[in-house]
């Protein structure tokens, strides 16, 4: 356990394989244009064309200003949301959980690739904290990182959302925190994930991309108040 970043909780299961979601014929691409994303929905999938919010805000390459496949590697990641798989995890968590949860994503760092530091404060996306799982990825090497901007100073991490976003000439301020790196040893164990702290995939040193099934916590729920509900034996209904 490292707060405040990160704590797992090894008695959450996923109650099946979310990988079977995954659209793998499309591994490495994320589809340009309003047609493209709407025929996904029409399939009852999607692919998010943009790595969602993600490359718009944070885009701190030139990744921006290109089309197609080749938006991805401006972030180092990809965003996936499939209405089935939502639909399915949300009711679990419904029955499981004594907080709400909300939206489900599955976010992917690219294979070789590092995903932007960025920050998830409830202004950018409505939530504070995520229940995440590494559903796919190399153990032992693939990991999270939580760390800080030296040219903000000595500003609060919950309030880094204020300052932006992280931009292509910020990353050599970058500092990782200490404690801040979360290395999996196994698949699929839930953990509770600070989204407040920018943070990032790290995934440079790995062949396979690695997923994350993520599932955001109510917005007033930070990563403190999720761990008190635990360590009380509160958490599970």
């Amino acid at each position: 356990m490292s707060l405040p970043y990160y704590f797992e909780v090894p008695e959450i299961k996923l109650p099946f394989d979310v990988m079977k979601y995954v659209d793998q014929e499309d591994d490495d691409k994320i589809f340009d244009g309003n047609s493209d994303y709407l025929d996904k929905i029409q399939q009852g999938k999607t692919a998010s064309k943009e790595a969602g919010w993600y490359l718009q805000g944070f885009g701190g390459t030139d990744a921006n200003k290109v089309q197609g496949s080749s938006l991805s590697k401006g972030t180092g990641m990809t965003e996936e949301q499939n209405p089935e798989m939502s639909k399915l995890l949300r009711e679990w968590a419904k029955d499981t959980f004594t907080v709400r949860m909300t939206s489900v994503s599955l976010l992917r760092t690219l294979p070789g690739q590092n995903g932007w530091w960025h920050c998830e404060g409830p202004m950018l996306r409505s939530r504070r904290c995520a229940l995440n799982f590494l559903v796919e990825g190399e153990l032992n090497k693939t990991k999270a990182e939580w760390g800080y901007c030296k040219l903000w100073g000595d500003l609060p991490p919950e309030q880094v959302e204020t300052k932006g976003y992280v931009k292509s000439e910020f990353l050599n301020e970058m500092e990782v925190y200490d404690n801040g790196t979360y290395v999996s040893d196994v698949l699929n164990r839930g953990f509770f994930y600070n989204t407040m702290y920018l943070h990032r995939g790290v995934n440079e040193d790995c062949n396979q991309h690695r997923t994350i099934l993520s599932i955001a916590l109510q917005e007033n729920i930070d990563i403190h108040a999720i761990h008190k509900v635990y360590e009380q034996g509160k958490l599970f209904k």
